[in-house]
């Protein structure tokens, strides 16, 4: 077995992800009508695929608010806005982005390195020239995303004041919004020891 992580847009790949995809979701959050393929999201962003060799196991796609995306992020839907949610940290122009639809094929949840996932994420927001990374997910996936963050020296904050927009199909599953300061790691007294908080 030798696990990689790629940016891709190989057709073969990103179908085997999108299967995936839609398996596990449909599995694991009980979204029995979701539909893993491709949206609009996938076609103007970028996915981040994590192979055996030279088959997909998994993946997760970044969506940001420049030339790797449609404008606006899978979280600004239904007139939600994180530069207005987000006033203060997103002053100016900042550019920001979102990591979304992780999944990681059942069988390979427990040898995947994921400090080195997190460390592949924010490596490549940051040389995209993103200064912040939006996360939304469960407060369980809040608590994997901030311990790997900490691990690799860089920030992960639970946003708890915001209230966010349920995406569709997605009613009754509980998540928050978090986000990571991926141009700059924190400073050197305040990287955790990766204990969760």
């Amino acid at each position: 077995m030798q696990l990689s992580f790629e940016l891709t847009s190989h057709p073969l790949l990103l179908k085997n992800y999108y299967r995936i995809r839609e398996s596990c979701f449909r599995k694991d959050l009980g979204l029995v009508e979701f539909n893993g393929g491709e949206d609009i999201f996938d076609r103007n962003g970028l996915t981040l695929v994590i192979k055996d060799g030279h088959h997909c196991v998994g993946g997760l796609r970044l969506t940001g608010n420049k030339e790797h995306g449609p404008g606006f992020l899978p979280v600004e839907q239904g007139g939600f806005s994180l530069k207005a949610s987000c006033h203060e940290l997103l002053a100016g122009d900042v550019n920001y982005c979102q990591w979304s639809r992780l999944v990681i094929a059942p069988e390979y949840r427990n040898k995947v390195d994921l400090v080195m996932l997190v460390d592949k994420m924010i490596g490549i927001a940051g040389s995209l020239g993103y200064s912040y990374a939006f996360f939304v997910s469960g407060k369980t996936q809040a608590r994997f995303y901030k311990r790997y963050h900490n691990k690799v020296g860089y920030s992960y904050d639970v946003l708890d004041d915001i209230q966010l927009p349920v995406e569709p199909g997605f009613e009754g599953l509980p998540h928050v919004i978090a986000v990571s300061r991926v141009d700059q790691p924190m400073a050197y007294e305040n990287v955790s020891s990766g204990q969760v908080a």
